[in-house]
Formats: structure tokens, C-alpha cells, sequence
């Protein structure tokens, strides 16, 4: 772990967590969790922790667990069109996330046209949708826009037999869309028991859910459920909406740290709001921390400042899940069943030191030469 911990274990050690809660500001609701105090105290949680920051950051116990199908697995995905939509352009994530799509369609012989800005706007998101159905697009790729937002426009492209494959998108119930990406919990997980870890189990933190997204809202759930076995933690959880990234602060966690003396720690719900809280923190004083919760390659970037009060986040194998995507859409296209697996890629644990290693694509390597797998089974 970095040095930046050492000193902050030090003083969660002498001076304890704190049992105090926060109320939201904006009429926004919070949720507040705090774990009951057993006798066995901090120390089986503290090595529980440790033990998981070890599994969930070491790289070979990842790619150990990345999906992929099997060899065997041959077809021929044919030539096509995939219409691309994005949340947002102007998100780093998905303006990213789209670019990778398209070199992996493109290397699999299909037709791309530019990516369709949703300008995190449902009804836009549902337009891109429509115009791509109107446009007789062979697939549709959605990029970070869950589908109970556009389902309508999303039963229009079931209706004309168009494939749908959603990229970082959490579509449970909805059969006809097959999602690539986290599962989101594990991802949670991960970043609280690095903050049990490194609080040495008395880790008071407020949360921010954006339950627009279902897989932030998973997040959330491994988030909590760690914090639930800690027995002297305390974690409070507030909802917010991408909305107020366009406001100072934001205001929900000025008014959290302004409340709170004894906060350790802030959680986002994405990686777009990090830097904004890592300012406010800075400039409100003591040595409160804000997580990372996306692994934004810009992110990564600051954990690795020496100023930094950005200890942790996690990176994810997105190239490689641009591949899976391409993939997946070549096999409905095709009619050859989807593989188990596509909707839960892992992702690694990073801290203020390792961050630097990953840096500055903000990705892991799966473990194989997946383009030379995928051309395999894509006949090439």
C-alpha cells in the first residue's frame, strides 16, 4: 500500500472512527448503515480485509477469472452495420468505451457509423435508438444506457429482430439484451475492504448512489455489504444524480464533510465526480479521502500525485471487453447462442502506488493475445 496509508493507519489507530451521522442536503434521501459492536472487536475484520485488498489487487488471481469462450467456439459473424449509443460524449468513460467498440466491430469486418451522443439524456439515448431501427442497423450497441430509460424505443429494435448488446450496462429482466462488463459488486467490494483495511476497521464513510445506473447501484450493494460486517464502522449512504457534477463541491458532500469532523472517507458513484470531491476535500482540510470507483485513466493519473488523497480504485480489462462486445454482436447477428460470463469481467484493485503501473491506458491485460483468440474464432 502507499505511503499516504501508513500515516493515516497510524492516526485512525490512536484517534478511532466515528458512530456520528449526516442527513442529506437538497431533499435528497440517505440511507444510513452502521454494524453492531461485537467482541471480537476490529482485528478479524482488519485480516479479512487485508486478506481480500490481496485477492482483489493481485493481477493473476484476476486473469484467472476472466471469462472468454470457448475454443471451439467458431462462427462466421458476416459483414454488418452496428450503430453505437453512448451515454455521453463528453464522458471520458463512454466517449472511451465507444472508440474501443468500434476498432473491435471494424476488425471484425463490420460497418460502424460515428457513435450517437445520448448527451446523458434519455429521450436523446431513445433517438439514437429509433434512428438506428429506421436506419435498418444490423445491431445496436448501447454504452452505459440502462434500458428501462429507452425501453420503448429498446421493444422497437426487439420488435424489427435487431440485436442488442449493452456495454457496462447491468439489463437484468430484459432477456433480448445480452451486457458485457462488471457485475458492479465485486467492484464495490473491492474498494471497501481496502478502506476497512486501511482504517484499521474504523472507517466512517459517506456514500454517493446515482441509482440511474444499474451497476453503480450494484456497487453499492458490495459497498454495503462489507461495511455490514465491520463491526465499528459506520456508513452512510446518500442518492445523487449526475446533474450535480455541474455544481460545486458537489453540495451534498460539502455539506457531509461540514457535518462530519470525523469523516475518513467519501465514496462516488462513478469516477466523474472524483476530482471535484478530492478538491473540496482538500480545500476543507485534515486528510479525508475520496475512492475512486471507476478507474478513469484521468483518475489515475492524480492517485499518483504526491499530494494525492485518492488511495484506491480498480481498472478493468475495457479493450479486451471491446472485443467481447464485437464478439457477441457477431454471434446474435449470426444466431450462435451468446457464452456464460460476458456480463461479469473483473476488475483489479489498484492504490496510489500500483495506479502507476496501468498507466496511461487505465487498463489490465487479460492474460492472452485476445485479438489473435477472437480472429480464431471468428474464422480470420
Amino acid at each position: 500500500m502507499g505511503a499516504l496509508f501508513i500515516a493515516l493507519s497510524i492516526m485512525v489507530a490512536a484517534c478511532g472512527g466515528s458512530d456520528s451521522s449526516s442527513s442529506s442536503s437538497g431533499g435528497s434521501e440517505t440511507a444510513s448503515t452502521e454494524a453492531g459492536t461485537e467482541e471480537s472487536g476490529g482485528s478479524d475484520i482488519v485480516a479479512t480485509a487485508e486478506e481480500k485488498v490481496k485477492e482483489f489487487s493481485d493481477l493473476a488471481t484476476i486473469q484467472a477469472k476472466v471469462p472468454k469462450p470457448a475454443e471451439d467456439e467458431t462462427f462466421d459473424p458476416g459483414t454488418g452495420t452496428a450503430q453505437i449509443v453512448s451515454c455521453s460524449q463528453a464522458a471520458g468513460g463512454c466517449r472511451s468505451f465507444s472508440a474501443l467498440i468500434t476498432t473491435a466491430l471494424e476488425d471484425m469486418g463490420w460497418t460502424v457509423p460515428p457513435t450517437y451522443d445520448g448527451a446523458f439524456d434519455p429521450a436523446k439515448e431513445a433517438a439514437g435508438i429509433n434512428k438506428a431501427v429506421q436506419e435498418k442497423a444490423d445491431a445496436i450497441i448501447l454504452v452505459s444506457v440502462e434500458y428501462e430509460v429507452v425501453k420503448a424505443a429498446v421493444d422497437n429494435a426487439n420488435a424489427a429482430g435487431i440485436p442488442i448488446v449493452c456495454f457496462n450496462c447491468i439489463s437484468e429482466g430484459y432477456a433480448d439484451i445480452t451486457d458485457v462488463g462488471q457485475l458492479g459488486t465485486p467492484q464495490g467490494e473491492s474498494i471497501a475492504w481496502f478502506i476497512v483495511a486501511n482504517t484499521g476497521g474504523t472507517a466512517n464513510v459517506v456514500g454517493f448512489e446515482d441509482t440511474a445506473y444499474n451497476v453503480v447501484v450494484n456497487r453499492f450493494k458490495g459497498i454495503e455489504g462489507v461495511f455490514d460486517q465491520c463491526p465499528e464502522c459506520s456508513f452512510k449512504k446518500e442518492q445523487i444524480s449526475g446533474t450535480a457534477l455541474a455544481e460545486p463541491g458537489p453540495p451534498q458532500w460539502t455539506a457531509a464533510l461540514a457535518e462530519d469532523p470525523e469523516l475518513d472517507f467519501g465514496i462516488p458513484p462513478y469516477d466523474a465526480f472524483v476530482e471535484s470531491m478530492s478538491t473540496t476535500a482538500k480545500q476543507h482540510g485534515g486528510t479525508v479521502m475520496v475512492s475512486g470507483n471507476d478507474g478513469y485513466p484521468e483518475v489515475l493519473e492524480k492517485m499518483v500525485l504526491p499530494d494525492s488523497n485518492i488511495p484506491d480504485n480498480y481498472v478493468s480489462a475495457i479493450p479486451y471487453s471491446a472485443y467481447v462486445t464485437a464478439d457477441i454482436v457477431g454471434r446474435k447477428a449470426a444466431d450462435v447462442p451468446a457464452w456464460e460470463g460476458t456480463g461479469d469481467i473483473p476488475a483489479l484493485l489498484v492504490d496510489d502506488e500500483s495506479a502507476a503501473e496501468y498507466l496511461p491506458s487505465g487498463y489490465y491485460e487479460p492474460g492472452f493475445d485476445y485479438k489473435a483468440y477472437f480472429h480464431k474464432l471468428w474464422g480470420k
